[in-house]
């Protein structure tokens, strides 16, 4: 009869310890090792914790990204890393000046913590110059280039050249027959 109100006594005990143990766990800031030690309040960081609650067993709190520690108290620091560049884009101008290029680069790796931010542009942006349009020449030297600019207009005599276009390098216009000069304004007699 002892043996058995023992073994009552037992299970009533067990019963009670495993729904004490439930309850405790339930508790949402404190850590408790066993049902017969004393309840530790957690002591998650409110910023590298996801919560107050920790772990009833271990006393581990969950850490956010970039947080570590048993208290998530230790913030990683990481610098920010940008890409490599991109090649350069195509010219925005198939002719004539102020056509542009551009490269772009981003950021592989974020900062975090008290890591370095990225420094220097995501963008760059460089002039570009393929030849010059219809209408207008390639001057190569900038001192002979009336006003410094590099297409400069073909300026074809009208009566005398074939089509108002000359030739992109040189900027001799085509003349028609009996006509001559760069820009065909002149008339040739032959003797």
């Amino acid at each position: 009869m002892i043996l058995l109100r023992f073994l009552a006594h037992l299970s009533s005990a067990l019963t009670n310890k495993s729904n004490l143990q439930r309850n405790l766990h339930v508790v949402h800031s404190i850590k408790c090792q066993n049902i017969t030690s004393v309840c530790i309040p957690c002591t998650c960081n409110t910023t590298g914790a996801i919560s107050t609650i920790c772990n009833s067993d271990t006393g581990h709190c969950q850490c956010r990204d970039n947080f570590l520690g048993k208290n998530c108290d230790m913030e990683i620091d990481q610098d920010c890393k940008l890409s490599d560049w991109t090649s350069w884009s195509i010219c925005s101008k198939a002719c004539g000046i102020g056509g542009e290029q551009k490269r772009y680069r981003h950021i592989v790796l974020q900062q975090k913590g008290r890591g370095k931010q990225c420094q220097g542009d995501k963008v760059e942006n460089k002039k570009c110059f393929k030849r010059c349009c219809n209408g207008t020449f390639e001057c190569k030297d900038s001192s002979k280039c009336f006003m410094g600019i590099k297409c400069q207009h073909c300026n074809c005599d009208h009566e005398g050249s074939t089509s108002g276009i000359c030739h992109p390098i040189n900027g001799a216009c085509s003349c028609k027959p009996d006509y001559d000069g760069r820009r065909c304004q002149g008339i040739y007699y032959m003797l």
